[in-house]
């Protein structure tokens, strides 16, 4: 079966120890920095699709992306100040939805790093709430601007846009994601970023096994699941996390409505006039449940930090 969903927690660990090695292979911070908002790669967080960047090699990534061939030394503890970096760019992607790369862009690495003294032993939401004001009051088009030497008359001859509205960009982040997709492909284009920088909110989804001990938000998924598939809430199901044969299906839904897989891919089978009935979510399908689920959750809990 296809292999769709990482958890958050192995996401974490994986992004985490690739900053760690990269600094070990003396990598420039400003050079990951640069490479991480640049390359295609990396466009994994957005389009959700991990595969590669969770079964690489660390040495085959730093080679394929990072032009270095290297041997790291796995001995070594890869608890470093770039590891905690690590962990909280991912945390802030996970808990408030916004793009990797206008996260490494609004506060670049080195800055981050910076904060490492002040946070690293602090609860994780503390330096999530600073990042948060840095995206309040760090303008995007400035800083893009500022990189690439441009002034806002230069920006509005080179893409056309008004240049009104340009200044009211160059002055809120607010009104700068809220502008026209195609005034954003402009911009994308000038500055040479992906679009993803733009996006209001990322399409990261933040998938956790652990959330499914949790019984009020399993309940919460597996009654949107089942909503979504025409069946009534509170139905009698059984919760599986393994491929079953049909016989096994057939005896199962003697005494329930309905089987709910929750491996990998996810699913739910039952049984339609005496045939058995396999319909598993489209990765979009489950981003849109697992989200509207999520959301939900968080209406039942004070916070939730991934």
């Amino acid at each position: 079966m296809e292999n769709r969903y990482f958890d958050i927690d192995d996401i974490k660990e994986r992004f985490a120890l690739l900053l760690s090695k990269l600094h070990e292979a003396n990598f420039l911070t400003d050079y990951i920095n640069d490479r991480i908002i640049n390359s295609p790669f990396f466009d994994c967080f957005e389009k959700n699709d991990f595969e590669e960047f969770m079964t690489l090699s660390i040495e085959t990534i730093t080679e394929k992306i990072f032009g270095k061939e290297v041997t790291y030394n796995y001995s070594l503890n890869p608890i470093t100040p770039y590891y905690w970096a690590g962990l909280s760019i991912i945390e802030i992607m996970a808990n408030y939805k916004i793009p990797l790369k206008r996260i490494l862009l609004i506060m670049p690495l080195r800055a981050i790093i910076g904060c490492y003294d002040l946070f690293h032993e602090m609860n994780p939401i503390k330096f999530i709430e600073h990042y948060l004001e840095k995206e309040k009051n760090t303008p995007l088009l400035k800083i893009l601007r500022k990189e690439n030497k441009l002034s806002i008359p230069n920006v509005s001859y080179l893409t056309g846009i008004n240049m009104s509205l340009l200044k009211r960009m160059d002055y809120s982040n607010d009104t700068l994601l809220s502008t026209s997709f195609k005034n954003l492909n402009k911009l994308a284009d000038l500055f040479n970023v992906s679009t993803d920088v733009f996006k209001k909110e990322s399409s990261f989804l933040a998938y956790s096994n652990s959330l499914f001990k949790d019984n009020t938000f399993s309940s919460i998924l597996y009654n949107n699941v089942l909503k979504y598939y025409g069946f009534e809430e509170n139905s009698s199901i059984f919760v599986t996390h393994k491929f079953l044969e049909d016989k096994e299906i057939r005896e199962l839904v003697k005494e329930k409505n309905v089987i709910i897989d929750i491996s990998n891919p996810f699913g739910i089978y039952y049984v339609l006039s005496q045939k058995v009935i396999r319909k598993y979510l489209s990765s979009e399908e489950f981003s849109l449940l697992y989200k509207k689920s999520i959301d939900e959750f968080k209406l039942t809990v004070d916070s939730l930090v991934f």
